[in-house]
């Protein structure tokens, strides 16, 4: 039996960690620190998601397109990472980058959808 890797699941996971990770460092900041988890709200980890969501997300997009034919995902996800990229590097705001990873996560869900559309018809 051959398991297929599903890279609109994994995404949709990647994306979800960082939408609530976007919600911790941004709301819980002080509570973070006092329990000694004050990595979550680290550049490095930060970088982490920014990078796995680009990563998944163009995987997603070239391989989505392939089944699907629809340009409508790509839009999404560029939204989503330009998003999460304009908060990482810019205005630095945590209402922002969690939008941003809900967008991701919207796209990678509706992207399977389309695909799974596509290979039933």
């Amino acid at each position: 039996m051959k398991l297929a890797f599903d890279v609109d699941r994994a995404g949709s996971i990647a994306s979800s960690l960082c939408a609530i990770h976007c919600v911790l460092s941004g709301v819980a900041v002080s509570l973070l620190t006092s329990l000694g988890a004050s990595f979550i709200a680290s550049k490095s980890v930060e970088n982490l998601f920014l990078l796995s969501a680009a990563i998944f997300g163009i995987w997603a997009v070239i391989t989505g397109y392939k089944k699907h034919f629809s340009t409508l995902p790509g839009i999404i996800f560029v939204i989503g990472v330009g998003l999460l990229a304009f908060s990482h590097f810019g205005t630095h705001n945590w209402v922002l980058s969690t939008v941003g990873g809900i967008v991701l996560v919207s796209f990678h869900i509706y992207n399977h959808f389309l695909g799974t559309k596509q290979s039933t018809n």
